[in-house]
């Protein structure tokens, strides 16, 4: 036709425009679903938090355990009953951190918090230094955000050297009941693994 208009004939092709990743996305669901067996907005929140992995400070999500890397560590496995798991998660960050929202301490008000804190890596029983010293590790793992080779490569190690007697007392520093750092293990951040200069 001789009054065809040529693009109109043509389709139309939009560019499609790739889906941000969500700033809060869920990482653990259970706890998500345990929100609803609680009525304190407290806990609510704190379970929330929990379900995109942003728990408070020496608590971790292992392997189906939360674990505490503190005076005493403690872990308890969790569930995948979320009642179950909204009970165990409240009750154990009450006796480890004394995490306690306000009806909490309304109800508790005779509860006192009192940690001990090792003075040294040589006073830790042989259990506690694997806790403390998987506690540490996890750490790493998750602040230097390492994929599962370069995990072991961090994991491998640490334990050769500790088995050695190369990590002891002198550079295992211990404070506020957490191993803080290990003088003498370095991070490549270029190669991403860990060495010592012992």
């Amino acid at each position: 036709m001789e009054n065809e208009i040529p693009w109109l004939n043509k389709s139309i092709q939009t560019k499609k425009i790739p889906e941000k990743k969500h700033k809060h996305a869920i990482i653990h669901e259970i706890f998500e679903q345990a929100m609803a067996y609680t009525n304190d907005k407290f806990w609510k929140d704190h379970l929330l938090k929990a379900a995109r992995n942003k728990l408070p400070k020496k608590i971790f999500i292992r392997d189906n355990y939360i674990i505490y890397n503190g005076y005493k560590n403690d872990k308890m496995l969790l569930t995948k009953n979320p009642e179950e798991t909204c009970n165990v998660f409240i009750e154990f960050l009450r006796k480890n951190i004394g995490l306690l929202s306000t009806e909490d301490k309304k109800t508790n008000s005779n509860i006192v918090f009192t940690p001990v804190v090792w003075s040294d890596w040589k006073s830790i029983s042989k259990k506690q230094k694997t806790l403390l010293l998987e506690a540490y590790i996890q750490y790493l793992i998750e602040y230097n955000t390492l994929s599962t080779v370069e995990s072991l490569q961090l994991r491998k190690i640490i334990w050769i050297y500790v088995s050695r007697g190369d990590f002891d007392t002198t550079n295992i520093i211990i404070g506020d009941g957490c191993i803080t750092s290990i003088e003498g293990l370095l991070y490549d951040n270029i190669k991403r693994i860990f060495y010592t200069n012992i």
